[in-house]
C-alpha cells in the first residue's frame, strides 16, 4: 500500500484501509506496509531524541509499518512492534518490543521512547524486522542484533543478541544495511555478490537447498 502525505499532514493510502496523522518535524511519507499494529511514537528528530508532540506518527490498521524513508538526515524503518532510526550524527536509536533484545542497547526492556543501541557510533544504514536488525558502517562492516535463533544475526550462532555483534564472512565489504526478512537476511557487496543466512526451509537462502545458516552465503546464481 502506498500514498502521499498532503500539506496539512494527512495521509489516506491508495487501498482505503490505513490512514495516518502526522505532526511536527516530518513532511514527506510515501509508504506505509507491513506488520506494526497500534500507535507508533517518533520522538527522534535530526538533532537527537525528543519526545512528542514534536514528532509523532499515529496509525491506524492491523497490517501496518513505516518503511525505511531518508528525511532530512533521518531514516527510519520499522517492522512488528519496533522502530530504528539513524541519526545523520551516525548513531541508532531504537524503541518499542524489546523481548528479543531488538532495541540493541543490551536490557531487554521494552522503550516508550528512544534509546542508543549499543556501540554503533558511524552508521550508514540500517533496517529492522520484526525482532531483529542489521546496520552498515562506514567502514563497511555489518552489525546484527535481536532474534537470533535461526542463525540471521549472522555471527555463526544460533542465539539472541542483545547487543550489535558483527556479521562474520559475506562480501568483506556491504553496499547497503542487509535486508531483513521474518527469519532470514539478505544482502549485497559492493562487488555486487549477494549473501543470505538464517532461516531455509522453502530455500530463501539461494543455495539450491534447505538448509539454514548462521553465517552469510553467497547465492548461488545459473
Amino acid at each position: 500500500a502506498s500514498g502521499a502525505l498532503s500539506a496539512n499532514g494527512q495521509a489516506s493510502l491508495a487501498d482505503g484501509r490505513i490512514s495516518a496523522s502526522v505532526n511536527g518535524g516530518l513532511s514527506d511519507i510515501s509508504l506505509l506496509s507491513k506488520d506494526a499494529t497500534g500507535a507508533i511514537a517518533f520522538a527522534l528528530t535530526t538533532d537527537g531524541a525528543s519526545t512528542a508532540p514534536n514528532l509523532s506518527l499515529t496509525v491506524t490498521s492491523d497490517r501496518i509499518s513505516v518503511a525505511a524513508r531518508e528525511i532530512t538526515g533521518l531514516k527510519l524503518t520499522a517492522a512488528g512492534k519496533a522502530v530504528c532510526a539513524r541519526l545523520d550524527d551516525g548513531t541508532a536509536w531504537c524503541w518499542g518490543d524489546n523481548s528479543k533484545g531488538q532495541l540493541g542497547d543490551g536490557t531487554g526492556t521494552n522503550a516508550s521512547s528512544p534509546v542508543q543501541v549499543s556501540g554503533l557510533t558511524t552508521v550508514v544504514d540500517l533496517d529492522a524486522g520484526t525482532s531483529h536488525a542489521c546496520a552498515v558502517l562506514n567502514d563497511g562492516t555489518a552489525w546484527c542484533w535481536g532474534y537470533g535463533e535461526r542463525g540471521q544475526v549472522g555471527d555463526g550462532h544460533r542465539e539472541q543478541r542483545a547487543v550489535p555483534t558483527a556479521v562474520v564472512g559475506g562480501p568483506g565489504t556491504w553496499a547497503s544495511a542487509p535486508s531483513i526478512r521474518y527469519l532470514h537476511v539478505c544482502g549485497l557487496g559492493v562487488d555486487s555478490t549477494g549473501w543470505c543466512w538464517g532461516y531455509n526451509k522453502d530455500g530463501e537462502l539461494g543455495q539450491g537447498d534447505k538448509e539454514g545458516r548462521p553465517l552469510p552465503a553467497q547465492v548461488v546464481t545459473p
